[in-house]
């Protein structure tokens, strides 16, 4: 089955980080501060510390299969995703246009990126595993989860078959979706992934200061991205 939308390509995805259509991306706004990161108890990349950001803005969800659809038909970027197939040329999504965009290596994110980046004119990247760690938290200090210290059951994916469409699950303080399971997201550093996915069976796999390792050209369904666009001076 091939899941098509009403809305024109071009309306598909966000082209300005203020405007927010229905079926693009919802930036949020993420305020300048300083938060303490990592834990006492974290493996030696994950430590505790502190550091300050500048106000930044961070897409809401994980970016979605549609999301991803737009890119590869302007572009003519090829995907090995399972999610999308070419029909008759074109690129159309196999699965629902709400699920989070999965098998993508850390390049394949990178690239979808700075194609963004050129449309909009202001600079959209990966975020730093540091940036994606403060918008998790939403200004909480020492939670475990984006949600506080509660248990993970019933506000997050993990232990499933699968990832489920974005936005499954109430949001943290700031508005962000999915900081924990679903899918983990891709940040900026080599091989650098935060966030737990469905496929993790504890729920300690999706505490905001777990950094996961992996080979920069993995690229499996329990791996996602979502980005983050810089402010102008």
């Amino acid at each position: 089955m091939v899941w098509l939308s009403s809305w024109p390509l071009v309306l598909a995805l966000c082209l300005t980080c203020g405007c927010q259509p229905k079926a693009g991306i919802r930036w949020l706004d993420v305020p300048e501060g300083t938060q303490s990161l990592g834990s006492r108890t974290g493996r030696a990349h994950e430590r505790s510390r502190s550091a300050t950001f500048p106000a930044f803005r961070m897409a809401a969800t994980e970016t979605t299969v549609g999301q991803f659809l737009v890119y590869l038909n302007d572009t003519g970027a090829e995907s090995a995703s399972r999610q999308v197939a070419r029909v008759d040329g074109i690129w159309q999504a196999t699965v629902p246009r709400n699920e989070p965009m999965v098998r993508v290596s850390q390049a394949e994110a990178r690239q979808f990126a700075d194609w963004l980046s050129r449309r909009l004119g202001q600079r959209v990247r990966l975020p730093t595993g540091d940036e994606w760690e403060y918008a998790a938290r939403a200004g909480a200090d020492g939670a475990p989860f984006p949600w506080g210290w509660e248990s993970a059951a019933g506000r997050a994916c993990f232990a499933a078959e699968g990832p489920q469409p974005v936005a499954g699950f109430a949001p943290n303080r700031w508005g962000f979706y999915d900081m924990a399971g679903n899918v983990a997201e891709w940040c900026s550093e080599p091989g650098l992934a935060c966030g737990g996915s469905w496929s993790d069976r504890t729920e300690s796999s999706l505490q905001v200061h777990r950094r996961l390792k992996l080979p920069e050209s993995y690229a499996d369904a329990d791996t996602g991205f979502r980005l983050l666009c810089e402010i102008p001076d």
